[in-house]
């Protein structure tokens, strides 16, 4: 299940978000630069499944992020995942995670509690919806809030 924000689609931002896992932790995700009415959307996914948070997944052929100098790009396949450069920093289900995305022009980061997970650059989507993701187990969100990166 998503909740999208089906009105406007945003480009040039910072993303804050909590999460939490209710009982056991599983899978979720925040969806960036969402395109499409597929069930999985074009996108970029800052994946929220449990002790992989901090890692992309990039969603729809053609695709594409440099991380750490390395290409990746979805020319044979769908999804695309692009692993985390720390050790998991989650905390225990019940427990309020935050999430500090950054969407700058084709550059995206990923902070998770305080530590820069990961940060992708020359990135072939730069602009779209965004969704919050629930897949698995009950998982809460609050905190949610965007704010526009002027130039």
């Amino acid at each position: 299940m998503h909740i999208f924000t089906q009105k406007k689609r945003y480009s040039n931002y910072k993303l804050h978000v909590e999460w939490r896992w209710v009982t056991k932790p599983t899978n979720s995700g925040v969806l960036l630069h969402a395109e499409g009415d597929e069930f999985w959307p074009n996108c970029v996914e800052a994946q929220l499944q449990a002790g992989n948070a901090g890692d992309f997944v990039i969603m729809g052929i053609g695709t594409a992020m440099t991380v750490e100098g390395v290409v990746y790009t979805n020319e044979d396949s769908r999804y695309t995942v692009i692993p985390k450069q720390h050790e998991s920093n989650e905390k225990s289900a019940g427990e309020w995670n935050e999430y500090d995305i950054v969407c700058d022009g084709a550059a995206i980061s990923i902070t998770v509690n305080g530590v820069l997970q990961n940060k992708g650059v020359d990135g072939t989507r730069m602009k779209g919806h965004i969704a919050l993701q629930s897949e698995g187990s009950h998982v809460q969100f609050r905190n949610v809030y965007i704010e526009k990166i002027t130039k």
